[in-house]
């Protein structure tokens, strides 16, 4: 294809929804990390420590920076034959140099795992030497999929550890429920008073202590995946992140004693309700998101910095596979409120503080992409373009009723498409102007230049196996604008005439098939704005049919067949 009509009537630019009240920004720059995890400051210094990974099979880092804008340089402390989740320091640091390290492996060697907190001895002075060989096991367990391992000391001077079901898909090893095992849990251990022999013992106030085959360092239990946990050092609040299975991520303030319910439930809904349920009733989650809002929970930090007043004491906590960030403010008893604070494309880790008390998140990519972000305010007068809510008005459509889109789209099809539902599906590459050109990758899917529109339309049979009976239900646009990619749906409304722009959480509308023995009725789901993302990611490139694998055929473009 060496030249295409230009195209210039798109009017696919903006957004529907008003900005919300905070994006983010690289907090160093001139920093480039590889897939980092988690951040932890270091008590009475200016310095962060990092967890990192690499790719293959070189050691997961704990590395350390200064915590200055400009800042460039990596300190490597430590390297780990195991996947290394969270850092905490003792209450006394500044006076015993402890710091105590999750982590679950070994990561070179086949066979079963286990995840172990470990502690180490930091020097208190410059240059805060890290001491390798310090290291003292404090406590283990087997575990191979969903390992906890987040740390985080109490108010009463208690190590709290969490721990998941151990497996990697619907707690195959049916734990979540069972009381003879670390697994699925929030433990409290002691670590300043040891049993001989040991790194811990079982303070006597814990809830299980005496109850016949139950551990005694269980605190709470019926956890999945708990994916970080923090205590609000005003309060002494201790909160953990989860993630879901199949539809539901939540997060809890946990609770001497309570029984979250996995995987009896998932959150506050029945997942495998035959299942034999735990000694104490099931506490629902203090905050639950549907699937058709956040996908993978990545639980965060209570706020008390002094740049955003109306967040302090609010509970920040993001999406690993969406960017989103979200908010609650909980008096201890009750939630007050509930909001969600940026959007973003970063795939979220962690959210800690600096130096300061102000908030970092961590970016989850590799190739030296990723980095620390910092939370800033939305400009006031940031409110974007109003996209087009009929599909009339999108510039892409020559007429709209008849499906006629403009000449100026280039048609594609892809070897293998995905099944949806039964629907037929026709699809179009939009470029804006004459000259932008799609940039060719062998791997993954193609790069697009910025007004770039990916179409898609959807249609039913209402009498299956009869082609002249389709029905246009849905058309998809998938749009780069200032180099991220957001996903819209239009459904088309039953004159055929427009389709109108879908809400951002998504549709369900029932349709009525003629069959030989009657009617059914097929659902047919639009997606939600952030279901739309799930799928085009930014580790899939964002743009799934448009590579090499799948376009690797003939395409017929204005009259000539090439591939």
């Amino acid at each position: 294809m060496e030249k295409r009509l230009p195209l210039t009537s798109s009017r696919v630019v903006g957004s529907p929804d008003p900005p919300p009240p905070y994006r983010i920004a690289r907090a160093f720059p001139n920093l480039k990390l590889n897939y980092p995890i988690a951040v932890a400051h270091q008590p009475g210094s200016d310095r962060l420590l990092l967890i990192t990974e690499s790719e293959g099979s070189a050691p997961v880092k704990i590395e350390r920076i200064v915590d200055d804008p400009k800042t460039s340089e990596l300190e490597t402390l430590l390297e780990l034959d195991a996947v290394a989740y969270s850092i905490v320091f003792h209450p006394d640091f500044g006076r015993n140099g402890y710091l105590y390290i999750g982590s679950n492996g070994p990561v070179k060697s086949p066979g079963s795992k286990k995840t172990q907190v470990h502690r180490y001895t930091m020097d208190r002075q410059p240059p805060y030497k890290l001491v390798p060989a310090s290291a003292k096991l404090i406590i283990e367990w087997e575990s191979n999929g969903h390992n906890g391992g987040a740390v985080a000391f109490g108010h009463d001077g208690m190590l709290y550890v969490t721990s998941g079901d151990g497996t990697s898909d619907s707690d195959g090893n049916i734990v979540g429920q069972d009381m003879t095992t670390l697994l699925a849990k929030v433990l409290r251990i002691d670590v300043d008073h040891p049993e001989p022999g040991k790194g811990y013992s079982v303070p006597k106030d814990n809830p299980f202590v005496g109850q016949q085959g139950a551990r005694p360092e269980t605190w709470a239990y019926g956890l999945r995946n708990p994916w970080r946990m923090t205590v609000d050092h005003r309060t002494g609040h201790l909160w953990v992140g989860q993630n879901g299975q199949d539809l539901w991520e939540q997060a809890f303030l946990v609770k001497r004693g309570d029984n979250y319910g996995w995987s009896v439930m998932e959150g506050s809904h029945p997942f495998y309700p035959n299942r034999k349920p735990g000694p104490t009733r099931f506490v629902k989650p203090t905050i639950e998101h549907h699937h058709s809002e956040f996908r993978s929970l990545t639980g965060g930090v209570v706020y008390y910095g002094a740049k955003y007043p109306e967040l302090q004491g609010a509970y920040l906590y993001g999406d690993y596979s969406t960017g989103k960030i979200w908010a609650m403010k909980h008096d201890g008893t009750k939630p007050l409120w509930t909001k969600e604070l940026a959007e973003s494309r970063l795939q979220i880790t962690c959210i800690g503080t600096d130096s300061k008390g102000e908030i970092l998140i961590c970016d989850h990519r590799g190739a030296k992409k990723g980095g620390l972000y910092a939370l800033q305010p939305t400009p006031k007068n940031a409110r974007p373009a109003d996209i087009p809510r009929k599909l009339s008005e999108t510039g892409l459509f020559a007429s709209v009723e008849g499906h006629v889109v403009q000449p100026s789209l280039i048609p594609y099809s892809v070897i293998a498409p995905l099944w949806a539902d039964n629907a037929y599906k026709e699809r179009w590459i939009a470029l804006p102007g004459a000259d932008t050109k799609i940039d060719f990758t062998n791997w993954r899917g193609w790069n697009f230049p910025d007004r770039a529109v990916i179409v898609k339309s959807f249609a039913l049979e209402m009498e299956p196996g009869n082609a002249a009976s389709r029905k246009w239900i849905e058309t998809r646009l998938l749009t780069r604008q200032e180099g991220e990619w957001f996903g819209y749906s239009y459904a088309w409304n039953d004159e055929q005439r427009e389709a109108n722009l879908v809400e951002g959480k998504g549709l369900d509308r029932q349709y009525r098939l003629k069959t030989a023995s009657g009617e059914r009725t097929q659902v047919w789901h639009y997606p939600s704005r952030t279901e739309c993302m799930v799928c085009h990611s930014r580790a899939a490139n964002w743009v799934l049919g448009l590579q090499t694998l799948q376009m690797n055929k003939d395409h017929t473009y204005g009259g000539v067949t090439d591939n």
